[in-house]
């Protein structure tokens, strides 16, 4: 791999590090195993020759993190890895623990993560993939084994889920639900990864 090659390989890492990362948490708990996943990726990656060939860079990085980690968990537990893996909450950094996070934001994310209490692994995944990663239904689709139509039922089911939960909240309240989880979904850049 020539020079060009290798800035333009540690370009895509550093775009895309955060997003891998957030995405494998929601798989598992264990960071270690999720950041080693998203390693070997890279270094497959810095292995091939060609990486221009990739059409959509950010769908063949979740796609391929997504596979390396689910094959490794498999490996640790044997029994079959089903969509009910997969976890929407977002994810708490150090800083945030050893920090006095104030009563209103606990109460918030309390009642958020119990509206999404409601929705199937499938949903969640689904609407982490489409609304957080900003993937097409068709890519969505294609991570999780569906088709294009499957994909626009689930997520528009799993809308209609958080709205009857959300009650009397106005609609506009959904986005805000979805904007908390767009912020804490990604670490904060502090040098630990």
């Amino acid at each position: 791999m020539n020079r060009k090659s290798k800035e333009s390989l540690s370009a895509l890492y550093e775009e895309h590090v955060d997003s891998l990362y957030s995405y494998g948490c929601k798989f598992t708990g264990d960071r270690e195993l999720v950041k080693d996943c998203i390693h070997d990726v890279f270094v497959k990656l810095y292995e091939k020759e060609d990486i221009s060939a990739i059409r959509n860079v950010k769908f063949y990085l979740l796609r391929s993190v997504k596979n390396r980690l689910l094959d490794e968990l498999s490996r640790v537990q044997p029994e079959s890895m089903d969509e009910a893996t997969f976890s929407y909450l977002p994810e708490v950094s150090d800083d945030d623990r050893m920090m006095d996070i104030n009563e209103t934001a606990q109460l918030r994310k309390k009642y958020i993560e119990k509206i999404f209490e409601n929705l199937t692994g499938r949903q969640k995944e689904a609407v982490y993939l489409y609304y957080i990663e900003e993937l097409s239904y068709d890519e969505v689709g294609q991570l999780l084994g569906m088709n294009y139509q499957s994909v626009r039922n689930i997520v528009h089911q799993a809308l209609k889920r958080l709205r009857d939960k959300l009650g009397d909240k106005p609609p506009a309240f959904l986005f805000t639900v979805l904007s908390f989880f767009r912020k804490s979904s990604s670490p904060s850049k502090n040098g630990k990864f």
